[in-house]
Protein backbone atom coordinates (compact mmCIF):
# COMPACT_ATOMS: atom_id res chain seq x y z
CA UNK A 1 0.00 0.00 0.00
CA UNK A 2 2.83 2.77 0.39
CA UNK A 3 4.82 1.51 -2.57
CA UNK A 4 1.77 2.19 -4.36
CA UNK A 5 1.15 5.59 -2.50
CA UNK A 6 4.58 6.81 -2.93
CA UNK A 7 4.13 5.91 -6.95
CA UNK A 8 1.56 8.22 -7.08
CA UNK A 9 3.29 11.07 -5.16
CA UNK A 10 2.95 10.87 -1.50
CA UNK A 11 5.39 8.71 0.86
CA UNK A 12 4.11 7.88 4.34
CA UNK A 13 5.85 8.62 7.37
CA UNK A 14 7.30 5.21 8.76
CA UNK A 15 7.86 4.17 11.89
CA UNK A 16 11.67 4.50 12.01
CA UNK A 17 11.49 7.86 10.20
CA UNK A 18 10.77 11.29 11.05
CA UNK A 19 7.01 11.95 10.42
CA UNK A 20 6.81 14.13 7.01
CA UNK A 21 4.68 13.61 4.12
CA UNK A 22 6.10 14.99 1.09
CA UNK A 23 4.61 15.69 -2.21
CA UNK A 24 5.67 15.47 -5.68
CA UNK A 25 5.07 18.80 -7.58
CA UNK A 26 3.18 18.69 -11.07
CA UNK A 27 5.98 18.29 -13.94
CA UNK A 28 8.79 17.75 -11.53
CA UNK A 29 11.01 14.71 -11.95
CA UNK A 30 11.69 13.58 -8.47
CA UNK A 31 9.95 14.90 -5.08
CA UNK A 32 11.44 17.60 -2.92
CA UNK A 33 13.77 15.04 -1.13
CA UNK A 34 13.19 11.96 -3.18
CA UNK A 35 16.50 12.51 -4.80
CA UNK A 36 17.14 16.88 -5.21
CA UNK A 37 14.61 18.82 -6.46
CA UNK A 38 13.38 19.03 -9.73
CA UNK A 39 13.08 20.91 -12.93
CA UNK A 40 9.77 22.70 -13.66
CA UNK A 41 9.09 23.93 -17.00
CA UNK A 42 9.50 27.26 -16.64
CA UNK A 43 13.13 26.19 -15.09
CA UNK A 44 13.60 24.24 -17.93
CA UNK A 45 12.79 27.16 -20.20
CA UNK A 46 14.93 29.41 -18.02
CA UNK A 47 17.84 26.93 -18.93
CA UNK A 48 17.01 27.35 -22.48
CA UNK A 49 16.70 31.01 -22.90
CA UNK A 50 20.50 31.32 -21.36
CA UNK A 51 22.13 28.30 -23.44
CA UNK A 52 20.73 30.13 -26.16
CA UNK A 53 21.96 33.44 -24.88
CA UNK A 54 25.40 32.34 -24.27
CA UNK A 55 25.16 30.28 -27.86
CA UNK A 56 24.18 33.97 -29.61
CA UNK A 57 26.85 35.86 -27.83
CA UNK A 58 29.85 33.49 -28.64
CA UNK A 59 28.49 33.07 -32.29
CA UNK A 60 28.15 37.25 -32.53
CA UNK A 61 31.54 38.05 -30.99
CA UNK A 62 33.64 35.23 -31.94
CA UNK A 63 32.39 34.49 -35.45
CA UNK A 64 30.40 37.20 -36.74
CA UNK A 65 32.89 40.40 -35.35
CA UNK A 66 36.26 38.92 -36.27
CA UNK A 67 35.02 38.07 -40.15
CA UNK A 68 33.06 41.86 -40.40
CA UNK A 69 36.53 43.28 -38.96
CA UNK A 70 38.46 41.59 -41.17
CA UNK A 71 36.56 41.52 -44.40
CA UNK A 72 36.43 45.49 -44.07
CA UNK A 73 40.29 45.92 -42.86
CA UNK A 74 41.69 46.35 -46.10
CA UNK A 75 39.99 49.70 -46.79
CA UNK A 76 40.26 50.60 -43.51
CA UNK A 77 44.10 50.40 -44.08
CA UNK A 78 43.77 52.27 -47.14
CA UNK A 79 41.83 55.23 -45.31
CA UNK A 80 44.65 55.76 -42.59
CA UNK A 81 46.84 55.84 -45.28
CA UNK A 82 45.32 58.39 -47.32
CA UNK A 83 44.49 60.12 -44.18
CA UNK A 84 47.50 60.70 -42.89
CA UNK A 85 49.51 60.95 -46.02
CA UNK A 86 50.90 64.67 -45.25
CA UNK A 87 51.63 64.03 -41.63
CA UNK A 88 53.59 61.78 -42.41
CA UNK A 89 55.80 63.32 -44.84
CA UNK A 90 58.72 65.95 -44.29
CA UNK A 91 57.45 68.83 -43.27
CA UNK A 92 58.98 70.80 -45.91
CA UNK A 93 57.95 68.57 -49.12
CA UNK A 94 54.21 67.63 -46.85
CA UNK A 95 52.48 69.93 -49.55
CA UNK A 96 53.23 67.88 -52.77
CA UNK A 97 52.35 64.50 -50.71
CA UNK A 98 49.54 62.75 -52.91
CA UNK A 99 48.29 58.89 -52.05
CA UNK A 100 47.26 56.98 -54.59
CA UNK A 101 43.55 56.11 -55.01
CA UNK A 102 41.67 53.59 -52.99
CA UNK A 103 42.30 51.10 -55.52
CA UNK A 104 45.35 51.61 -56.93
CA UNK A 105 46.87 51.33 -53.15
CA UNK A 106 45.43 48.53 -52.48
CA UNK A 107 46.97 46.53 -55.66
CA UNK A 108 50.38 48.53 -54.10
CA UNK A 109 49.86 47.47 -50.64
CA UNK A 110 49.74 43.75 -52.09
CA UNK A 111 52.17 44.19 -53.92
CA UNK A 112 54.22 45.47 -51.48
CA UNK A 113 53.45 42.38 -48.55
CA UNK A 114 50.95 40.48 -50.21
CA UNK A 115 47.41 39.51 -47.97
CA UNK A 116 49.39 40.09 -45.22
CA UNK A 117 50.02 43.57 -45.81
CA UNK A 118 46.42 44.57 -46.63
CA UNK A 119 44.99 43.16 -43.04
CA UNK A 120 47.93 44.56 -41.14
CA UNK A 121 46.43 45.86 -37.64
CA UNK A 122 43.05 43.52 -38.34
CA UNK A 123 44.01 41.36 -35.48
CA UNK A 124 44.66 44.62 -32.82
CA UNK A 125 41.23 45.92 -34.33
CA UNK A 126 39.14 42.96 -33.22
CA UNK A 127 40.67 42.79 -30.16
CA UNK A 128 40.10 46.38 -29.46
CA UNK A 129 36.24 45.70 -30.57
CA UNK A 130 35.99 42.97 -28.60
CA UNK A 131 37.06 44.02 -25.26
CA UNK A 132 34.82 47.56 -25.82
CA UNK A 133 31.62 45.05 -26.20
CA UNK A 134 32.66 43.18 -22.82
CA UNK A 135 33.74 46.20 -20.79
CA UNK A 136 30.33 47.72 -22.32
CA UNK A 137 28.28 45.14 -21.49
CA UNK A 138 29.46 44.60 -18.30
CA UNK A 139 28.69 48.21 -17.31
CA UNK A 140 25.13 48.66 -18.87
CA UNK A 141 24.93 45.85 -16.69
CA UNK A 142 25.46 47.36 -13.31
CA UNK A 143 23.18 50.34 -14.85
CA UNK A 144 19.42 50.68 -12.94
CA UNK A 145 18.36 53.89 -14.66
CA UNK A 146 18.55 55.50 -17.94
CA UNK A 147 21.03 58.30 -17.87
CA UNK A 148 22.64 56.98 -14.42
CA UNK A 149 26.57 57.27 -14.12
CA UNK A 150 26.61 53.45 -15.28
CA UNK A 151 25.31 54.15 -18.11
CA UNK A 152 27.70 57.84 -18.64
CA UNK A 153 30.41 55.58 -17.35
CA UNK A 154 29.75 52.17 -20.42
CA UNK A 155 29.96 55.32 -23.40
CA UNK A 156 33.13 56.57 -22.13
CA UNK A 157 35.38 54.53 -19.72
CA UNK A 158 35.68 51.71 -22.02
CA UNK A 159 36.76 53.95 -25.03
CA UNK A 160 39.11 55.46 -22.46
CA UNK A 161 40.32 52.52 -21.85
CA UNK A 162 41.28 50.39 -24.86
CA UNK A 163 42.33 53.45 -27.25
CA UNK A 164 45.80 52.79 -26.73
CA UNK A 165 44.80 49.93 -29.00
CA UNK A 166 43.77 52.36 -31.67
CA UNK A 167 46.90 54.28 -31.66
CA UNK A 168 48.69 50.81 -32.20
CA UNK A 169 46.58 49.84 -34.92
CA UNK A 170 47.23 52.91 -36.98
CA UNK A 171 50.23 52.89 -36.05
CA UNK A 172 50.66 49.06 -37.84
CA UNK A 173 48.75 50.39 -40.47
CA UNK A 174 51.23 52.93 -41.47
CA UNK A 175 54.42 50.99 -41.48
CA UNK A 176 55.79 50.46 -45.36
CA UNK A 177 58.02 47.98 -45.49
CA UNK A 178 60.90 48.17 -48.30
CA UNK A 179 61.36 45.13 -49.93
CA UNK A 180 63.73 42.58 -48.17
CA UNK A 181 63.28 44.53 -45.12
CA UNK A 182 61.34 42.88 -42.40
CA UNK A 183 59.69 45.38 -39.44
CA UNK A 184 58.48 43.92 -35.74
CA UNK A 185 54.46 45.01 -36.52
CA UNK A 186 53.00 42.78 -33.50
CA UNK A 187 51.48 44.98 -30.49
CA UNK A 188 53.80 45.05 -27.85
CA UNK A 189 56.33 46.27 -30.24
CA UNK A 190 54.56 49.06 -32.34
CA UNK A 191 53.52 49.93 -28.83
CA UNK A 192 56.83 50.15 -27.34
CA UNK A 193 57.94 52.49 -30.30
CA UNK A 194 54.94 54.72 -29.35
CA UNK A 195 56.01 55.41 -25.50
CA UNK A 196 59.87 55.90 -26.32
CA UNK A 197 58.88 58.78 -29.31
CA UNK A 198 56.22 60.04 -27.17
CA UNK A 199 55.82 59.08 -24.04
CA UNK A 200 52.70 57.11 -22.48
CA UNK A 201 50.84 59.68 -22.93
CA UNK A 202 51.29 58.89 -26.86
CA UNK A 203 48.92 56.14 -26.76
CA UNK A 204 46.32 58.12 -26.36
CA UNK A 205 47.17 60.90 -29.10
CA UNK A 206 44.11 61.49 -31.22
CA UNK A 207 42.15 60.52 -28.39
CA UNK A 208 39.49 63.49 -27.87
CA UNK A 209 39.01 64.40 -31.49
CA UNK A 210 37.97 60.42 -31.75
CA UNK A 211 35.72 60.53 -29.26
CA UNK A 212 33.76 63.95 -29.92
CA UNK A 213 33.70 62.08 -33.40
CA UNK A 214 31.76 59.08 -32.15
CA UNK A 215 29.71 61.26 -29.76
CA UNK A 216 28.38 63.25 -32.78
CA UNK A 217 28.43 60.69 -35.05
CA UNK A 218 26.30 58.53 -32.38
CA UNK A 219 23.63 61.66 -32.22
CA UNK A 220 23.72 62.54 -36.25
CA UNK A 221 22.96 58.50 -37.15
CA UNK A 222 20.16 58.39 -34.26
CA UNK A 223 18.67 61.83 -36.04
CA UNK A 224 19.09 60.84 -40.07
CA UNK A 225 17.73 57.32 -39.26
CA UNK A 226 14.75 58.48 -37.49
CA UNK A 227 14.02 60.79 -40.55
CA UNK A 228 14.18 58.35 -42.99
CA UNK A 229 12.01 55.29 -44.01
CA UNK A 230 12.75 52.00 -42.31
CA UNK A 231 14.18 50.55 -45.38
CA UNK A 232 17.91 49.29 -45.16
CA UNK A 233 19.07 50.92 -48.09
CA UNK A 234 17.81 54.18 -46.73
CA UNK A 235 18.99 53.38 -43.33
CA UNK A 236 22.38 52.56 -44.50
CA UNK A 237 22.58 55.43 -46.52
CA UNK A 238 21.87 57.61 -43.20
CA UNK A 239 24.80 56.14 -40.87
CA UNK A 240 27.30 56.84 -43.98
CA UNK A 241 25.86 60.35 -44.19
CA UNK A 242 26.76 60.86 -40.60
CA UNK A 243 30.40 59.69 -40.83
CA UNK A 244 30.88 61.88 -43.28
CA UNK A 245 29.85 64.72 -41.82
CA UNK A 246 32.42 63.92 -38.71
CA UNK A 247 34.91 62.57 -41.18
CA UNK A 248 37.44 65.72 -40.36
CA UNK A 249 37.56 64.70 -36.46
CA UNK A 250 38.78 61.36 -37.78
CA UNK A 251 41.33 62.74 -39.92
CA UNK A 252 42.72 64.97 -36.91
CA UNK A 253 42.29 62.04 -34.83
CA UNK A 254 44.89 59.41 -36.82
CA UNK A 255 47.02 62.37 -37.80
CA UNK A 256 47.81 62.35 -34.01
CA UNK A 257 47.97 58.65 -33.30
CA UNK A 258 50.28 58.42 -36.24
CA UNK A 259 52.62 61.73 -35.71
CA UNK A 260 56.25 60.66 -34.02
CA UNK A 261 56.05 63.93 -32.20
CA UNK A 262 53.16 65.22 -30.39
CA UNK A 263 51.08 67.66 -32.70
CA UNK A 264 47.60 69.89 -31.53
CA UNK A 265 44.69 70.58 -33.91
CA UNK A 266 46.16 73.36 -35.13
CA UNK A 267 49.44 72.30 -36.54
CA UNK A 268 47.68 68.81 -38.09
CA UNK A 269 45.46 71.80 -39.65
CA UNK A 270 48.37 73.36 -41.06
CA UNK A 271 50.15 70.24 -42.16
CA UNK A 272 46.58 68.97 -43.69
CA UNK A 273 45.15 72.02 -45.16
CA UNK A 274 41.60 72.58 -44.76
CA UNK A 275 40.58 71.26 -48.20
CA UNK A 276 42.02 67.98 -47.56
CA UNK A 277 40.19 66.50 -44.46
CA UNK A 278 37.91 64.69 -46.91
CA UNK A 279 40.66 62.73 -48.17
CA UNK A 280 40.25 59.07 -47.52
CA UNK A 281 36.60 59.64 -47.44
CA UNK A 282 36.16 57.01 -49.83
CA UNK A 283 37.83 54.12 -48.93
CA UNK A 284 36.39 54.73 -45.37
CA UNK A 285 32.48 55.02 -46.97
CA UNK A 286 33.28 51.25 -48.52
CA UNK A 287 34.76 49.94 -45.09
CA UNK A 288 31.41 51.29 -43.52
CA UNK A 289 29.33 50.05 -46.36
CA UNK A 290 31.05 46.17 -45.82
CA UNK A 291 30.37 46.71 -42.05
CA UNK A 292 27.00 47.52 -42.49
CA UNK A 293 26.06 44.88 -45.18
CA UNK A 294 27.72 42.26 -42.57
CA UNK A 295 25.63 43.97 -39.40
CA UNK A 296 22.48 43.01 -41.70
CA UNK A 297 22.90 39.71 -42.66
CA UNK A 298 23.81 38.56 -39.06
Amino acid sequence: HQNKMAEGGVRRASPSSPASTVLRTPGSTTGVGGGGPGVSPSQQQMIQEVYALIARSIWENLVVLPIRVTAAAPFDHVATLQQTAMVRAPTDNSSNVEEPGTFSLLNDLYQEGGTQSLFRGCFTGILHELLLRFSAGFLQGLSSAPLDPFFFAALIVPQTLFFPLITIRRRQQVIREDPGQTVDTGIVAVGQQIVNEKGAWGLWAGFFPNLIGLALQTVLSGVFVNNVAPVPLLMGGALLLAETVVFPLYTISKSQSVSKTSLSVMEVINRQGWKIFYRGLPATLLHDTLTIIFTLMF
